[in-house]
């Protein structure tokens, strides 16, 4: 066997298609069906890291042994659930070059998925929250400064909306402009409607008239970054990590865990768990099932209050 490099965690992935036209092919192919972005994303730096880990050798040439060896290096710093979706991309590799009569045989289809537990995103206590909002409003200032300003509408609407981030960054101001209802692209691109509460429509209409006001590369985007384009998911990851440390929370929380708020105190307040799929735009009820906790939670509680 080649020479291996071996999984270096932290460093970079390498440039797109790492050189391999095999990776650029399967790439195109993806685009070609449809596949979104941040798939496509991830499906290279995945298959640049494999093909990298055994020096660029013909994967017609790397066995299930391999394979193992390959996957039991990433265990080592990355999560079951990582894992899995590696394995994926390369088993959606190796079928595409079997499929195109690349390779004789494919190596990865007797490799297993992980056994991941599934584990809940961290949600923000009602002091957090509080704490986390004004952290955000009391450095608007007075002319606002644009990162407090964006980042307090941003992390608002979020919250109010529970809007995936990579919806979130999407959002154009044609799309809220006056609106009562918001229209995105959810999963499986299909068209979701999400209602936009009092409180995000009057949050929503101080921020538009600050927002127009500026000119700015991208005159489209509800939400920009500093250099005037619209910002990332990773910029809004960032941002929910500054203003985090500026309010002295220390708690493992992403952009994930307001949207996990949101629909945790959606339940408790409609206790209804079809109320929160439907706000929560889950295709399957068994996917907020995750939320019922909250009823479980006030059952105990309410057990415990007897006298």
């Amino acid at each position: 066997m080649a020479k291996k490099h071996g999984l270096h965690a932290d460093m970079p992935p390498p440039a797109v298609g790492g050189g391999s036209p095999l990776i650029k092919l399967f790439l195109r192919h993806l685009a070609n069906a449809g596949k979104a972005k941040g798939t496509l994303r991830n499906y290279r730096d995945t298959l640049t890291l494999f093909l990298g880990y055994f020096d660029h050798q013909d994967p017609g040439a790397i066995t299930t042994d391999m394979l193992d060896e390959f996957f039991e290096d990433l265990r080592i710093k990355r999560s079951p659930a990582t894992v899995n979706l590696m394995k994926s991309a390369v088993r959606s590799f190796y079928q595409y070059l079997l499929d195109g009569d690349k390779i004789v045989k494919d190596p990865s289809r007797r490799i297993k998925n992980e056994k991941a537990v599934r584990k809940s995103p961290g949600i923000f206590s009602v002091e957090q929250l509080r704490a986390f909002l004004k952290a955000m409003a009391d450095a608007i200032g007075d002319p606002p400064r644009p990162g407090p300003m964006r980042d307090s509408m941003m992390f608002q609407m979020a919250y109010n909306t529970g809007l995936r981030v990579g919806e979130l960054v999407q959002v154009n101001i044609e799309d809220v402009d006056g609106k009562r209802t918001l229209e995105v692209i959810g999963k499986g691109k299909k068209l979701d409607t999400v209602p936009l509460n009092l409180t995000i429509r009057s949050a929503l209409r101080r921020y538009l008239s600050w927002r127009k006001a500026q000119k700015v590369k991208d005159g489209k985007a509800l939400f920009v970054n500093r250099l005037g384009k619209r910002i990332t998911t990773r910029g809004v990851e960032f941002q929910l990590e500054n203003w985090l440390k500026k309010a002295k929370i220390d708690a493992k929380l992403s952009p994930h865990s307001l949207r996990h708020t949101f629909g945790t105190n959606i339940m408790r307040a409609s206790r209804n768990i079809r109320t929160t799929q439907r706000l929560l735009r889950h295709a399957n009820v068994t996917t907020t099932q995750i939320y019922t906790h909250v009823d479980d939670d006030q059952t105990r509680s309410a057990v415990e209050n007897l006298n």
